[in-house]
């Protein structure tokens, strides 16, 4: 499992999981920031820190795609906090 080699601090498997999840953590947050390129892209890079960084503490408990669509949109709603 990818997210186990992350939670290792393999920043290799990072990468790969950034690229593969990228553009759609980017689709998603575009939609769901009124389609704000800037907020999309900064919301995205927000999802993958938060990944990065959670990963020790990640606990598969349905796909991971699902659990990195939740951070995304819990960053969306950060963002526009932030903004106003």
């Amino acid at each position: 499992d990818i997210m186990k080699q992350v939670a290792k601090g393999d920043k290799i498997a990072f990468r790969a999981l950034a690229r593969e999840i990228g553009p759609s953590l980017f689709a998603v947050a575009y939609r769901l920031v009124g389609q704000d390129k800037m907020m999309a892209e900064d919301a995205m890079q927000e999802t993958l820190i938060k990944l990065w960084t959670g990963a020790p503490r990640y606990i598969p408990r349905g796909t991971f795609i699902a659990y990195a669509m939740t951070v995304l949109h819990h960053c969306c709603i950060d963002l526009y906090r932030r903004r106003g």
